[in-house]
């Protein structure tokens, strides 16, 4: 079986879609299938062993669509699986409209697109969309709400669509005996202090602004606590950054926080388990489809989150997270507090996240895609 998979991005580009593709190749490589990846180009593309990784695309725009055919007319593929959207991909409708154009010069070839947002997405990039509706074999959502909001919108589109969760793009490293405590040292956390672990992209979408001011609660009534940012923060360059940053010198919490900046992934699994807590904030709620919670549960971490209404299958609050209303930084910082009082809650949240984190786990991820792609070419 010979499998394209087509992704704007690839480790080290800086994009969560990217390190996903990564992840659930190199479990989806054991099954003995020919796999190839066509990626943009660029000067740091990550190996990977047994996976052919093409950097074909310069930019994802029109031009780039012929590129794109004739690298098909030339390499035989029995699926092509596009993974959407990329960062690079950016606004440019090329990705999208590719299918139109395969299905007319190569119809035997199967099309498959895992669609990491829909719900949410701009009015304009669900436009985008449609022709992978018409065109492609299988729509992939991460989540099911993504299906039946799909479903409720397109229902003649239903028996198409799958549903296949994302899994976490950190895997846990194995601290040594004392390690976690020299971490620790080394990023100023002083005994008795609590960390207060983020992790993830550092985006407005994220209401850390809540967890600053949380944190200000957290020291004007004397919780010894400190926070770190395990992310890219680059104040210099981006607005949002520095707005951030701005803000904890107006708090008067700078002190409190350590952003750590972009680091490997060994590193960022070493801070996540160097930490007692875990916070993980979005605007729209909590879901399978955020890889930094995802991450914070298989490191078995106690996680904080917030619910927009009904939680995600399988998610109990105070059984294997704890939930905390949008932008309420005192709710935030009650809950906090609460871990922070009871070693026996923290004991239990976090062998329970550990436990549920299997879900997700690649290779259950990749043994779903291998099957999808026997079904989709035995329909053929």
């Amino acid at each position: 079986m010979n499998i394209y998979i087509i992704s704007g991005t690839f480790p080290e580009m800086h994009c969560g879609v990217g390190d996903f593709t990564y992840s659930f190749c190199s479990e989806l490589k054991k099954y003995g299938l020919t796999l190839n990846i066509v990626t943009t180009k660029y000067p740091q593309i990550k190996p990977l062993e047994g996976v052919t990784v093409t950097q074909l695309i310069e930019s994802w725009n029109f031009a780039s669509l012929f590129t794109l055919l004739d690298f098909f007319k030339k390499n035989k593929a029995d699926i092509i699986h596009i993974q959407y959207p990329t960062q690079s991909y950016k606004n440019k409708a090329m990705i999208n409209i590719f299918p139109v154009f395969l299905k007319f010069f190569s119809p035997k070839t199967r099309l498959i697109v895992t669609m990491h947002d829909i719900a949410t997405a701009h009015i304009f990039n669900k436009i985008r969309a449609i022709p992978f509706l018409l065109f492609c074999d299988k729509i992939v959502l991460t989540v099911s709400e993504e299906k039946e909001y799909l479903a409720k919108k397109m229902p003649f589109f239903r028996s198409k669509l799958e549903v296949i969760p994302i899994g976490s793009n950190i895997k846990p490293v194995r601290l040594e005996s004392g390690e976690k405590k020299t971490i620790r040292q080394k990023l100023g956390v002083l005994d008795g202090e609590t960390l207060i672990s983020n992790f993830g992209y550092i985006l407005p979408k994220k209401s850390l602004e809540t967890l600053l001011h949380s944190l200000k609660i957290l020291k004007e009534e004397g919780a010894k606590v400190k926070i770190i940012f395990i992310s890219e923060f680059l104040p210099q360059e981006n607005k949002y950054h520095a707005s951030l940053k701005d803000l904890a010198c107006k708090l008067n919490i700078s002190d409190l926080i350590i952003w750590t900046g972009y680091c490997l992934e060994e590193d960022a699994s070493r801070y996540l388990l160097s930490s007692d807590i875990c916070v993980e904030l979005y605007d729209d709620g909590v879901s399978y489809r955020r890889g930094s919670f995802l991450a914070a549960l298989c490191h078995g971490l106690p996680v904080i989150v917030n619910a927009k209404g009904k939680l995600p299958d399988g998610l109990k609050d105070s059984e294997n997270v704890i939930t905390v209303p949008i932008k309420d930084a005192g709710k935030l910082a009650e809950a906090v507090k609460k871990l922070i009082a009871s070693e026996e809650l923290k004991a239990k949240l976090s062998w329970l996240a550990k436990e549920f984190s299997g879900v997700f786990s690649y290779e259950n991820i990749a043994k779903k895609y291998f099957d999808l792609y026997n079904s989709v070419l035995q329909d053929k």
